[in-house]
């Protein structure tokens, strides 16, 4: 959901589903191209995006005054 205001590819590891079966080869090059210090300030910022968001609440509320505003 969001995906024209959020930018999932900070935040997740995409494979294609055609090349499902490499995925551990995305996993890895996801978190060998981050230090210990930005995998952990990806996984604050992935919580507070979560907690802003994408949590069931804040997600209807915000969807529903997007809808019923226009």
């Amino acid at each position: 959901p969001l995906e024209d205001e959020i930018s999932y590819n900070e935040y997740i590891v995409r494979v294609p589903y055609r090349k499902i079966y490499h995925i551990g080869a995305y996993i890895a090059h996801y978190y060998n191209r981050h230090t210990d210090e930005s995998y952990q300030e990806v996984g604050r910022r992935a919580r507070a995006l979560f907690s802003e968001k994408l949590r069931v609440d804040k997600f209807l509320k915000y969807t529903l005054n997007k809808v019923f505003s226009e």
